[in-house]
């Protein structure tokens, strides 16, 4: 029964933070398209800055490139697996009952 809970707990988590990284990309190419259009390229590279705590550290292209490929790195994997587990058809059950 606990590794149940645990299970289900950590399909929840996953599933939640899958739908999160889906907000943040939608959010992020809405800004990103925002700024671009408002302000053009240097205002976009601004809230680059702004969004990666470049006021606070030195800010560079390859790092923050590598930060956002890898958020969608996992984004992607969570999403992958999310279509793989709903997808997987269960015991017992056929095709036609799980698509009705």
């Amino acid at each position: 029964m606990n590794f149940f809970v645990f299970k289900m707990a950590l399909r929840l988590l996953l599933l939640g933070l899958a739908w999160f990284l889906t907000l943040y990309w939608g959010i992020f190419i809405s800004y990103t398209t925002m700024h671009l259009v408002t302000g053009g390229p240097s205002a976009v590279v601004g809230w680059y800055k702004h969004i990666s705590g470049a006021p606070f550290q030195h800010w560079s292209w390859g790092k923050f490139l590598a930060g956002q490929i890898a958020i969608f790195a996992i984004t992607l994997a969570l999403c992958y697996f999310e279509w793989r587990r709903l997808t997987q058809i269960t015991p017992g059950t056929s095709a036609r009952q799980i698509s009705s």
